[in-house]
This record gives C-alpha cells, sequence and structure tokens, in this order.
C-alpha cells in the first residue's frame, strides 16, 4: 500500500536575529561610543529613568547603525553555540576527506576543533536585560560606558521612593544580640548602630553613603575611593605649602557629620621625596592621634614603597627561581650565539608578556654573562643564577 500524502518528516527551521560582530564592526562601535559626550548628555537629565533610557536609545542606534540586525534560520537539531562560521569549516572537513586529500583533511580537523572549542566557551544563557542591551556590550566597553553607567546607578538614589526608605529604617531599628557561652546566653542588649553583616543591603547602604566623600578641589590633590578604602594623594610644588592637613580634616569632618567613626590606627602616611632638599614635616592627625608614617603601603593589592621600586612584590625572588625544565628563570627565553674570544656579549634577555591572548617578545638587554678573562684570555661563562640577578637588575633601572 502507497500512502496517498507523504509526510514531511524533515524538520523545520526557526528565524533568529543576529548581528555582525566582525572585528572591525566591534572596533567601529567602540570608536562611535568614544566620542559620545556622556558626561554633558546625563548631567542635562535629571531623574535616572530619563538617563537610562537616552543611555539605552544611544547604544541602540550605535549598533542598529553599524551592526544592524539580520534574519538567519538556523536547525532545531543545531547545538546552541553553533554557528555559520563553523558549519562551514565542518562541511570543507567532510569534502576534504571524501576527495581523500589527507592533508587538507587534518588541517581542516584541528580548525574545527578549535572553533568548536572556543563556541563552546562562550556562554548561550546570559540573555539581555529589560533594556535590552546585549551583555557583550556592555562588557567590551566597559572602561568607556562605566562613567555613564556610574552617573545612572548615582541618580537613581536620589529617587528612592519613601516606602522604600521606611523599610529599610524598620530592618536596621529594634535589633537587639546576646553573647552564648557554652549553654549560657547573656541578656539581650540594644543594637544602636551597625548593620548585620552577611545582608546585601550592607555593602549597598555603605557605597550610597562613601559616594559623597568629596574634598576641595585642588590640582595638587586627588581622592581615591574603592568600597571602605579611601586615599588621598598630594603633589607639593618646590617651596610650596601642603595642604594635606586640611584635607583630612574635612574627611574627618564629613565622616562626623554623617556618623561615621574614623579609626586614626589604620591611618598610614606614605611620603615620597627624590629632591635632595630636606621634607618639611606637617604632622597629620585626627582628634590629635597623628598617623604613622611608613615605607611602604599596600593600596588595593599593590604595595608603593617611598622609593618606587617593586622589591616589595618578591620580583627578584621570583625571577631568581629556576625552571625545573629548562633550569632558567620563568618568561625569559635568550638568543645565544657561539662564544668567541673576541666577543664578550652573547646573550639577549627578551621579556614574553602575555597581552590580548598572544606572547609578546620585549628585547631588554644584553648582559654581559659570558665574558673574556683577563688573565688566562680564555672565555668563561656565567650561571642561570647571574643571568637572573642582571635580569633582576636591569628591570629594577
Amino acid at each position: 500500500m502507497i500512502p496517498a500524502k507523504r509526510a514531511n518528516l524533515r524538520p523545520q527551521k526557526t528565524t533568529i536575529k543576529v548581528r555582525d560582530k566582525r572585528p572591525s564592526n566591534v572596533a567601529s562601535l567602540g570608536r562611535f561610543l568614544l566620542n559620545i559626550p556622556w558626561e554633558n548628555i546625563l548631567s542635562s537629565l535629571r531623574y535616572s529613568d530619563d538617563k537610562l533610557t537616552t543611555f539605552t536609545e544611544i547604544i541602540n542606534y550605535g549598533l542598529n547603525t553599524i551592526m544592524p540586525e539580520r534574519s538567519i534560520e538556523v536547525s532545531p537539531n543545531d547545538r546552541p553555540w553553533m554557528t555559520s562560521h563553523l558549519k562551514r569549516l565542518i562541511l570543507q572537513r567532510q569534502k576534504a576527506f571524501a576527495l581523500g586529500n589527507n592533508f587538507m583533511f587534518k588541517l581542516l580537523r584541528n580548525k574545527v576543533n578549535r572553533e568548536r572549542k572556543r563556541c563552546r566557551a562562550i556562554s548561550v544563557f546570559k540573555a539581555s536585560g529589560p533594556d535590552e542591551l546585549p551583555n557583550w556590550v556592555l562588557k567590551s566597553f566597559s572602561d568607556i560606558l562605566a562613567p555613564a553607567i556610574t552617573d545612572i546607578f548615582n541618580a537613581s538614589f536620589r529617587k528612592c521612593k519613601p516606602t522604600v526608605v521606611n523599610w529599610i529604617a524598620d530592618f536596621l531599628r529594634g535589633r537587639t544580640q546576646r553573647v552564648k557561652i557554652n549553654s549560657v546566653y547573656s541578656n539581650f542588649l540594644q543594637v544602636p548602630a551597625g548593620i548585620p553583616q552577611g545582608t546585601k543591603i550592607g555593602p549597598w547602604l555603605f557605597l550610597a553613603i562613601i559616594n559623597y566623600l568629596c574634598i576641595t578641589k585642588s590640582p595638587t590633590s586627588n581622592l581615591w575611593k574603592f568600597a571602605d578604602d579611601t586615599s588621598v594623594s598630594e603633589v607639593i610644588p618646590k617651596d610650596g605649602v601642603s595642604s594635606l592637613p586640611d584635607k583630612v580634616d574635612e574627611v574627618n569632618k564629613w565622616s562626623n557629620d554623617n556618623k561615621f567613626q574614623l579609626n586614626p590606627g589604620k591611618c598610614k602616611e606614605l611620603r615620597i621625596n627624590f629632591t635632595t632638599q630636606p621634607f618639611t614635616e606637617v604632622p597629620l592627625n585626627i582628634n590629635g592621634k597623628p598617623f604613622e608614617i611608613v615605607k611602604s603601603a599596600k593600596v588595593l593589592g599593590m604595595i608603593v614603597t617611598n622609593d618606587l621600586k617593586w622589591n616589595k612584590h618578591k620580583t627578584a625572588t621570583y625571577l631568581q627561581e629556576p625552571l625545573v625544565e629548562t633550569g632558567l628563570p620563568p618568561h625569559f627565553s635568550m638568543a645565544i650565539d657561539k662564544s668567541t674570544p673576541h666577543r664578550d656579549i652573547d646573550q639577549a634577555i627578551i621579556l614574553i608578556i602575555p597581552s590580548n591572548g598572544k606572547r609578546v617578545a620585549v628585547p631588554v638587554d644584553a648582559p654581559i654573562v659570558y665574558h673574556v678573562s683577563p688573565d688566562s684570555g680564555n672565555v668563561q661563562s656565567g650561571n642561570h643564577d647571574e643571568l637572573a640577578q642582571q635580569v633582576v637588575t636591569v628591570l629594577s633601572e
């Protein structure tokens, strides 16, 4: 028996919209966003909703102009990470296999494997938010868009609804705590200050308050804030007078006005002076308690010393430790020529720096490791420890 109509068993394709994200288009979008005067545009708007709408419209205009959406058909059997480029590579690989071209088959097979790993590493589950802005745009151009997003975020604080303020106040009021030692409990006592640890609202409220900490603007002083770390710096010109005590008083006054309590024991003073003239000491203190003068301080994980050297980072020790496989210092490659009595430099040190997923070779120096003995006239060689020490010396200089 033959059916009157053969069923169409081919899977129906789905139409999706994509953008052409070739490197040249992404670079053009970056230049477009870089030339937008974000500060002037957003400062003219008052409310956070208007700022966010304008911010979204500008980015979408750049996306639709430089890389407009286009519709493509995909098979429901395709993996979510499958791309048209990977499909073309697979088709070329299969053609090479069918023609018996073993060399091209192996070459295309390796390309397919690399491309498949790259595609599978891309998360397909991070959808756009309610603003419909692609996550890759915010991530790729975070350094350009960060000031604008910060402005929108700060503006949202100023438009906080009274019901939200009352809810937060009710959460913080009337909190009590007690102490337990073995099976003995103390009486409950009121907690008149602070925020319960481990809550997500704690850092949020702290950032909302610390955002308004500022000092009088000056061409010689700057203020940096990162979470609960605040640093004030000043460049004192020749024969100038320091105004840093006034800046410290401003920070102290702001803290007292906002019910913050500074800890003078954690406040440090670092002086950097390369001139031959003696430094005019200006004592810094909070409520009569002087700052400790230190030779080095850690700022966001980086150790800054008063001589601006890197010895505190254990760079010298790291470079002197040879690799087990080669016996040579790590991250360095040496081009070695044949040693001859009339040459005293025959090793060039090249610093291998990872940059954008590639290894970039930077020539540093050609130290004298092989040298001619003044007594015998023979060529004498050094070891990798001497080479590492010379590398450290070159980098320090």
